[in-house]
């Protein structure tokens, strides 16, 4: 039995699957790994939850990017940040940026936020907790509101409009106690800050301390989805994880990601400012955000998509080649669907984040005790299976801007499949030997015509560098 939610009342009843029960205040207060007494007398452990664990019994809306394969792309990032005072050199640049587009379930989110999490100075235990337990200025049904266009910009409404608009619906707070409702929204209203739908009403003190934290973070991750209302799930996920332990290093946006990058790149002047970007999108080329993602990148910079088909890898591929001259494929991996086992673990059904699980065990066979011990050694069959996918992999370097010519060459390039180039090259010689039997009567070339010849094709061939990447 997983529990994902906190225990706010004492009264609570916790539900075990044989209708028994465990009292909420028996486990409130008790040290990891004491035991408690559901209603039927029998004992439980209680234990810390993986983070494989907590992601995938927390409620969802959308599938999640599973553990095995969060710890698969966090790792093809190679994330290896300093702690703070350990680099003086890292301290003073700017910070490390990532950018996640797809924020679903928050899986891959919170495996980035945990890398960079040593780089980041430390926040204090009591804004944490108020990080956990205050409630969202704006509810979640309220967020399926997030947009009004003035000229095709999200106009922000005033501090006193958003107030009197935040609360749609009723919410709770930590004791159970019901929220005045409020003015109900009109249909186009926004929070007041589109790109940060997701904020606490916190304390004043925690308010300012977290205002004067966030500047001093040296790496953040920036998370985007297009539903705020499905962020919303990701962002409660995560905050109650280790008590909100890695959510100051995460910026949520919901929106365009085109028109985001393209502010930013206006702020810095062009110059780029990501240092790795991820897309777990079900269709990347729906962003039309490839030019403005490679222009944001730094030299060096990795580009990682995420996609269950290969093909979706190679549109692109495509589009990179078209739109940027300074992006290289390194790599395409394909990861392998598993079925997760029905694992044996006190904290039940696990993703452990990659492998095969087993059964190894020692037994007594009932009839021949006389035996001794026997030994179980299979592999489990799971009750689930997790989709495999494609991750390309590409990288950010310096190259001579692309020139006008290359672009158009590359649009006019037609992709054709083997069959169609082979069926195409047996057309071309029989054409070739035709020509050669009407032209079988021309005299042959004089010795100067050859050499001018030859010498052409020379200089063909070698060219410049120039020449060489225009052909």
């Amino acid at each position: 039995m997983v529990l994902t939610n906190p225990l706010w009342q004492p009264n609570y009843k916790i539900s075990t699957k044989d209708r028994r029960y465990i009292n909420a205040e028996d486990i409130i207060g008790k040290e990891i790994r004491s035991k408690v007494w559901d209603s039927g007398g029998r004992p439980w452990n209680i234990l810390e939850a993986s983070l494989a664990t907590y992601l995938m019994y927390s409620p969802r809306q959308v599938t999640p990017l599973y553990p095995k394969y969060c710890n698969i792309v966090t790792s093809l990032l190679d994330l290896n940040l300093p702690n703070p005072g350990e680099d003086t050199q890292f301290d003073a640049g700017p910070s490390f940026e990532i950018l996640e587009a797809g924020t679903g379930h928050g899986a891959l989110t919170l495996h980035l936020a945990r890398a960079i999490h040593g780089a980041n100075p430390p926040i204090p235990s009591e804004i944490r907790d108020d990080l956990v337990t205050s409630q969202y200025r704006f509810p979640k049904s309220f967020l399926t509101h997030t947009r009004r266009r003035v000229e095709n910009k999200d106009e922000a409404l005033s501090e006193e409009s958003t107030d009197t608009l935040a609360q749609k619906e009723g919410s709770k707070t930590q004791d159970g106690t019901e929220v005045p409702l409020a003015v109900a929204a009109e249909e186009n209203d926004v929070p007041i800050d589109p790109q940060d739908p997701h904020q606490l009403r916190l304390p004043e003190s925690s308010r300012g301390a977290l205002a004067a934290y966030l500047p001093t973070r040296r790496a953040i991750i920036h998370t985007f989805d297009i539903q705020a209302s499905f962020q919303r799930v990701a962002h409660n996920i995560i905050r109650r994880f280790k008590r909100a332990l890695y959510l100051p290093s995460i910026n949520f946006h919901t929106g365009n990601i085109r028109l985001y990058l393209a502010q930013r790149l206006e702020e810095s002047g062009g110059a780029p400012f990501l240092s790795h970007c991820v897309l777990d999108l079900p269709d990347p080329m729906l962003v039309g955000a490839t030019d403005e993602i490679c222009k944001s990148l730094l030299p060096g910079g990795l580009l990682l998509v995420f996609n269950p088909s290969v093909t979706q890898i190679a549109d692109v591929v495509a589009a990179i080649m078209k739109d940027s001259a300074t992006m290289n494929l390194e790599r395409v991996i394909e990861m392998s669907a598993e079925t997760p086992g029905p694992g044996d673990s006190p904290v039940g059904d696990t993703d452990v984040g990659g492998g095969r699980d087993w059964t190894v065990k020692a037994v007594i066979v009932k009839g021949r005790e006389s035996e001794g011990w026997k030994y179980v050694c299979r592999p489990k069959y799971g009750n689930s299976v997790a989709a495999g996918g494609f991750v390309g992999i590409f990288r950010k370097f310096h190259v001579k801007p692309r020139l006008e010519s290359d672009a158009k060459r590359f649009d006019e390039t037609v992709i054709k499949s083997p069959v169609a180039l082979e069926s195409e090259e047996t057309s071309q010689t029989a054409v070739d030997s035709v020509e050669g039997e009407d032209q079988g009567q021309e005299s042959e070339p004089t010795p100067e015509e050859g050499e001018d010849a030859t010498s052409n094709s020379a200089t063909s061939e070698g060219g410049t560098t120039e020449d060489n990447f225009k052909t």
